[in-house]
């Protein structure tokens, strides 16, 4: 049987896993602009708290800094997941009115008929033939020319359009909810376009390992099948 001390590292992890919770639940942009500040106030805190630990007479009310530690890994728990999910974010892309939108290939492209879907990055917005840095994720549908079709890989930059909707949730009970899957990879509008209406502005912009590891895996699946 294990003893507290023993296992220190589970214990915070409870505190850690539960502000994730919390944020994957319930967030606002009010606690993405305040959560950071809050962690600092709690730092803050614990340090006093240790400094006075003798004058506070602390030993007797240990439960005190356990208290402030768990509630301190909560809110960089809670922070994290807000930062990575970006949903709140102040530049978040579809906060903004914008023309046109350059967004960057995170995946590789997935071709069903003569739709073209993948995922990518937004990472600039137009607006009054300004560009500005945005962030977000948004996935698109592209209708390709049959006989000039784009040859589109992971890293690629794209131009296109303005224009987007939010995903729409299962209608029906028991139906696949789609918008509940994409949500889980921050993903929370699409777009359909045609071929017409993009603008590759630069070929193999993403992370080179991946490039490099996306393209050795498509040469053993080509010789798989061959």
């Amino acid at each position: 049987m294990f003893l507290k001390g023993e296992i220190p590292f589970v214990r915070f992890i409870i505190p850690l896993i539960l502000g994730i919770a919390l944020a994957m639940w319930f967030s606002s942009a009010w606690m993405y602009q305040y959560a950071f500040i809050l962690i600092l106030l709690v730092l803050g805190v614990f340090i006093v708290q240790i400094v006075l630990y003798q004058k506070l007479s602390l030993f007797k009310k240990r439960w005190v800094l356990g208290l402030t530690v768990h509630l301190f890994l909560a809110l960089v728990g809670y922070w994290i997941t807000l930062q990575t999910a970006q949903w709140h974010a102040p530049n978040y892309f579809s906060r903004i009115a914008s023309e046109a939108l350059i967004v960057k290939l995170v995946n590789e492209p997935k071709l069903n008929g003569d739709i073209l879907r993948f995922e990518t990055e937004v990472t600039q917005a137009s607006r009054q033939k300004h560009f500005e840095p945005v962030c977000g994720k948004l996935l698109i549908a592209l209708k390709t020319d049959s006989l000039h079709p784009l040859n589109l890989e992971y890293g690629d930059l794209l131009l296109i359009p303005g224009s987007f909707n939010e995903v729409e949730p299962a209608f029906n009970p028991g139906e696949f909810d789609f918008k509940a899957y994409l949500a889980s990879k921050q993903i929370y509008h699409q777009t359909f376009i045609n071929q017409k209406q993009i603008l590759v502005l630069k070929k193999d912009a993403g992370n080179p390992v991946i490039s490099f590891a996306l393209r050795l895996r498509k040469k053993l699946v080509d010789k798989f099948y061959r």
